[in-house]
């Protein structure tokens, strides 16, 4: 479910409970809840709009090797092009 006040998804997190993401697409149905985990701590926040996001990325690094389930290292690529760039800060702005 929804909060439409904070654009959050209830029972994403795995702390104690479910999590609706693998409902969500069939792609994480199959993945370790583990995996579904460390990706929600590292970038998906709790919000369908990040993990539609990843699981795009997922999606393409899955059809550039070949692959039919996620995996780590695909989690770990689809994070790192679907999270915002960082900010690099220069010295003289410091």
């Amino acid at each position: 479910m929804t909060d439409p006040s904070r654009g959050r998804v209830e029972g994403v997190h795995h702390s104690g409970g479910g999590s609706n993401i693998p409902l969500f697409h069939p792609v994480w149905a199959t993945a370790p809840p583990e995996l579904i985990n460390f990706i929600d701590l590292e970038a998906g926040g709790g919000t369908f709009r990040m993990w539609s996001k990843i699981t795009h990325h997922v999606l393409e690094g899955m059809k550039r090797r070949g692959l039919t389930e996620v995996d780590e290292t695909i989690a770990r690529w689809a994070l790192r092009r679907a999270r915002p760039p960082r900010s690099v800060r220069r010295t003289e702005d410091r």
